[in-house]
């Protein structure tokens, strides 16, 4: 019988493609000249950076293993999200903003704690 050597994701490769769609699809947004970028128009700018991390970190926290410490996730979320603020700089109309950080960090914090508290509810 083969032993697995490490097992780092807890589900099948579905999710995990799901998870990099989401990423891409916020580096995507995140990257492009401010005419191109969509926007919801009905909440302020630093709301759907919280909604958007919320669903990645949610996510995130759903599909990798609870052997990898859920503050991992909430870092790497944070970094990911300072690099697309940074990734900003030399964007025509774009501005790389703390105010966007914070916002995109807490939410995905948010999610992270969201799916933590469901799962010891559960």
């Amino acid at each position: 019988m083969r032993k697995r050597a490490h097992a780092f994701f807890s589900l099948s490769l579905l999710p995990l493609v799901m998870l990099a769609l989401g990423f891409c699809s916020i580096a995507a947004a995140s990257l492009v000249p401010a005419e191109y970028r969509p926007q919801s128009g009905f909440i302020p700018d630093g709301a759907e950076h919280a909604v958007a991390y919320f669903m990645i970190g949610s996510l995130s926290a759903l599909i990798i293993s609870p052997k990898v410490a859920r503050g991992m996730i909430v870092c790497l979320l944070a970094v990911f999200a300072g690099l697309m603020e940074l990734g900003q700089i030399d964007i025509p109309h774009r501005s790389c903003s703390l105010e966007d950080f914070l916002s995109s960090s807490g939410g995905g914090l948010a999610g992270v704690l969201f799916v933590v508290t469901l799962q010891r509810l559960s």
